[in-house]
């Protein structure tokens, strides 16, 4: 479970109360109000932008949809992180709420389409297939895990320098390769795809299940956002194929 805590400390007068308030956010809703209750928050406090209106009015699915929280009290503040919250500047709250709606579109995503290609949903696949593989979530990937060197192209079925000329645009891998990309790193094949370039830009992934649950900064970005044409094309199975054209 992760929960956090921002520095923005903004005076206000909420009723009775004089006082310098932050904001409480989680990964989940279920995790935040656990965590709330613990602190002695009341649930109607809980600031829900789609069904309360609070702090203001957004639309479902919206990227403002997803700015749920508590305000808390200095003394809240601090209460919460003796109880384990994350402190976080308010920046990298902005980026942990905005890779939150990243995250849910992505989802929403693979919801839509039945599962083909070992797993992966079709969106994804049609993704990589049109060439919207991005070369910065790959170092992305590889940074997070610390993986560098020579086995990680025999991994991905490859021989060096050609996870380089990933990272750098210069060649695009094929699916199979992509699959086994994500193998080996641990992410979902559609974090390479769509859907995590906001994320990655940012300098934070969010990530609710598998290894390393939870929200990691990252040093970023780093690479190019996609590949050019011409190197997509010259990857048989892409849409951009000469054969496939044909």
């Amino acid at each position: 479970m992760t929960v956090y805590v921002d520095d923005v400390r903004i005076r206000a007068t909420v009723g009775r109360h004089d006082a310098v308030w932050s904001h409480l956010f989680a990964d989940t809703q279920d995790e935040l109000h656990a965590f709330a209750a613990r602190l002695g928050l009341r649930r109607s406090w809980f600031q829900d932008p789609v069904k309360s209106g609070k702090p203001f009015k957004a639309r479902p699915g919206s990227r403002a949809s997803h700015n749920w929280h508590y305000d808390v009290t200095e003394g809240k503040r601090c209460q919460a992180v003796a109880l384990g919250a994350v402190e976080v500047s308010w920046r990298e709250a902005v980026a942990i709420i905005d890779a939150r709606y990243h995250r849910a579109q992505t989802d929403a995503d693979a919801a839509a389409e039945p599962g083909v290609n070992g797993g992966e949903d079709v969106t994804t696949f049609e993704a990589w297939r049109e060439g919207r593989v991005s070369p910065r979530a790959i170092t992305a990937a590889l940074d997070i895990r610390q993986l560098y060197g020579p086995e990680v192209d025999r991994a991905c079925g490859v021989e060096e320098p050609a996870v380089d000329q990933w990272e750098a645009g210069q060649l695009y891998p094929s699916w199979e390769q992509l699959q086994a990309l994500a193998r080996l790193t641990g992410f979902p094949v559609r974090f390479f795809t769509r859907g995590y370039v906001g994320e990655v830009s940012s300098g934070f992934v969010c990530r609710r299940s598998g290894r390393g649950r939870g929200c990691e900064q990252i040093e970023g970005p780093k690479g190019p956002r996609e590949f050019p044409q011409e190197v997509v094309a010259a990857t048989d199975g892409t849409s951009r194929h000469p054969l496939t054209l044909w």
